[in-house]
Order: structure tokens, then sequence, then C-alpha cells
């Protein structure tokens, strides 16, 4: 980066970082206050809970993206059955964001080497990108890729993306990130594909569609 895109960056993490944190120091001055009843003391702890969430969430972010530029965000090498990875990403995400997996017969008993926190990352970002909540099934097509390789694809509206270049999507920091976080998500998920000896693209697919693709080298078999 640039000074000048650095200096930018740092504008935006510190404009992010007090989206949570202005709403907790308003939340502790009100609970000082004597008047305060029990239902809405309730409901100011409710709320310092969620945005304490979600700034632990922000720093987890963080860290994630220094660890992609030290070279260390995967530190763990375990054979991962594919079909039981997508399984538990699809079961962790929010009601209002539903998905389902398509495979392939030949992709079914299909397992990679890695990560399997790491791919969960990977994963969740290909589902969440694009998406808004009651914006209609996420879906996964699973297949194998020739004999070495197994191939994960999403297909979403390309107005979607808020990206002016669909291929430029999992190299820039998203504006509009759909989990209130600080929009790294698609840079990490990046460089953790690359990481799994992996790779993730995403290319215009014509009809107002993209294609979001994530290809894994298959685990030797056991």
């Amino acid at each position: 980066m640039s000074a000048q895109r650095d200096t930018l960056w740092l504008e935006r993490l510190a404009h992010d970082l007090r989206g949570p944190l202005s709403p907790i120091k308003s939340a502790v001055f009100l609970l000082r206050r004597p008047d305060v009843g029990a239902v809405e003391r309730g409901e100011l702890l409710d709320m310092v809970d969620r945005q304490s969430d979600r700034l632990l969430d922000m720093v987890a972010e963080l860290s994630a993206w220094v660890r992609c530029q030290q070279g260390a965000i995967v530190k763990r090498r375990d054979r991962i059955e594919l079909a039981l990875a997508i399984e538990g990403c699809i079961a962790s995400l929010p009601p209002a964001r539903p998905a389902r997996a398509e495979f392939d017969p030949a992709a079914l008993d299909a397992c990679v080497d890695g990560d399997v926190l790491r791919l969960g990352d990977v994963l969740r970002t290909m589902l969440l990108v694009g998406s808004a909540p009651s914006g209609g099934e996420a879906v996964l097509a699973v297949a194998c890729d020739g004999t070495d390789h197994v191939r994960v694809e999403r297909r979403v509206p390309t107005d979607s993306l808020h990206v002016d270049d669909v291929a430029a999507l999992f190299d820039s920091v998203d504006p509009a990130p759909a989990d209130e976080g600080l929009g790294l998500r698609p840079l990490i998920a990046k460089a953790i594909a690359a990481a799994l000896g992996g790779e993730l693209s995403a290319a215009a697919d014509g009809a107002g569609l993209a294609r979001l693709t994530l290809r894994l080298p298959l685990s030797p078999a056991a």
C-alpha cells in the first residue's frame, strides 16, 4: 500500500471501531443514572453485550489479517472431509441467511488437507459476500476438478457485490460487510485459500451474475 492508502485505511479502521464503542460508552453513561429502571437496564446491558461481541469480532478479524501478512494464517494440517466442513459452516450461518450445498456424486467423499476452522472462514465468506437478509438461499455447488482438485462455486448477482470490478472482489476491502465487520474477510479468505494450496477467485458469469470459485487440492488417499 502507498502511504496515502495506508492513511485512508487507518481512517476507516478508526471509524469502524467507533461503531460499537460509541453505543457502549453511551450505555455506560445511562447505566450510572439512578433513575434507570430494571427493564431499561436489561436492554442496555443486552446492547453492551451485542456491541462487545461485535468489537471482539473486529479485533479477531484484524488479528487474522495481520497473520495473513506474516504468512502464518494456517498453522495446522489435518485431513478434512469437505462435505462435513461445508455442512458445519452452513449450520453456523444466521437464520436470515439460509444456504445449502449441491454435491456432484464424485465429490461427496472429497477430502482436503488443512485447518478446518480456517477453511470454514473461507466458506463462510463465500456464503455471506453479496448476501442480504431474506435475499434468497445461497447455493454452493461442489464438484471434482479433474483428478487432483475439488471446486466449490457460488453464483451471486453482480450488483450485490459493491465492487466495480468483479475480478477484484477478493483483492479489495468489502465496503459493506454482511457481518458488520471491518471488511477484511475477502482478503483474508483469499490468503487462507492460498495457504491451503488452492485459490479463491471471482469472475463475471454473464446475465448479471458473478461466479465465486474456491479450488483446493484433494488430499491423497489415506
